[in-house]
């Protein structure tokens, strides 16, 4: 009893603000925090299968079980509201998923997708004539990441001694920003790195290269064409 006296004060406190956010109209701004729903979720996690929440206290809590959240993403019904949630409750929860962290060695863990070649369409306005036009072009096979880079990925590029303080990487065609080693590409370690300029990706796809000993590089628009609609 004395050692789980707050795992169960805290759950005390979840069931409570339930049914204070159910009884005045179940709106977002009375949810917990992600920093609470952490502790909630380690709290249930001790107690084991011998405690169980009412649906209004799961539907209050949100998803916090990882095989669930994972396989919700898999849903093609899940919606974009739900997915963002589910990623956020990942990045404090733990994200599991091969493709958006970083391996022991500290080089990001890429998931690769195969994409195969074929002839790729896109139409494009014309400016002065008005109307479209349709452009075609041939594209060989490759793979691409799963994820987009993650923030906890292009942070190991940041932290590395061989990473973005490394000359090697930016040679004579790259600038190098000097302010870019401090740039906060987001809140979230499983989030999409932002801001990072075309400079220092590249940068960091060279370093990635010589880290998996591959060839990485920026896809081109026609490859973003076939591995978003398979050339349609």
């Amino acid at each position: 009893i004395g050692r789980r006296r707050a795992t169960l004060a805290n759950i005390r406190r979840l069931q409570a603000d339930a049914r204070t956010w159910s009884a005045g109209g179940r709106t977002s701004a009375g949810l917990w925090s992600l920093e609470r729903v952490r502790e909630a979720a380690a709290a249930l996690e001790l107690l084991g299968p011998e405690f169980t929440l009412s649906p209004e206290e799961q539907e209050f809590l949100g998803p916090v079980d990882a095989d669930d959240m994972h396989a919700r993403l898999e849903r093609r019904n899940t919606t974009h509201r739900e997915r963002a949630l589910i990623g956020r409750r990942l990045a404090v929860l733990g994200d599991q998923r091969t493709g958006t962290g970083v391996m022991d060695s500290g080089t990001p863990d890429i998931h690769w997708c195969a994409v195969y070649g074929g002839e790729v369409t896109i139409r494009t306005r014309r400016r002065f004539l008005g109307g479209a036009r349709k452009r075609r072009k041939r594209v060989e096979s490759f793979s691409i990441a799963r994820y987009p880079i993650t923030v906890a990925q292009y942070r190991a590029f940041l932290e590395a001694e061989d990473g973005w303080r490394d000359a090697t990487w930016w040679r004579d065609d790259l600038y190098r920003d000097p302010e870019g080693g401090r740039y906060e590409t987001g809140d979230f370690s499983n989030h999409p790195a932002v801001y990072v300029s075309w400079f220092d990706a590249v940068a960091f796809c060279r370093w990635l290269s010589s880290r998996l000993d591959m060839a990485v590089r920026l896809p081109g628009e026609w490859e973003w064409q076939q591995a978003a609609t398979d050339g349609e």
